[in-house]
């Protein structure tokens, strides 16, 4: 929404001032809410979501180590398919 823009770009232009140049990237919330918000509606926890940023963040670009237990590394078809989601969006 256009509050939202408009905080970003205020942001932006203060971290321009201290030397940091951040890129604002406003992505469909698509992938966010058909997979992650609606796994942990249904399983009533955050593991999965912890599992699923992991990767999400690798692929954008920041390394986060890998993910510890209790919660379980995602599984390598579903790690492709989020790439692929990111890839499609351009962010990966």
């Amino acid at each position: 929404n256009r509050t939202r823009e408009l905080v970003q770009q205020a942001l932006q232009a203060q971290w321009r001032q201290v030397g940091i140049d951040a890129r604002i990237r406003n992505e469909p919330a698509r992938v966010f809410f058909e997979d992650l918000a609606t796994d942990m509606a249904r399983t009533g926890t955050y593991a999965s979501h912890i599992a699923m940023m992991k990767p999400w963040m690798e692929a954008i670009g920041f390394p986060v180590g890998p993910v510890l237990p209790p919660v379980r590394t995602l599984p390598e078809q579903r790690r492709e398919w989020l790439i692929e989601q990111l890839q499609t969006l351009g962010v990966a």
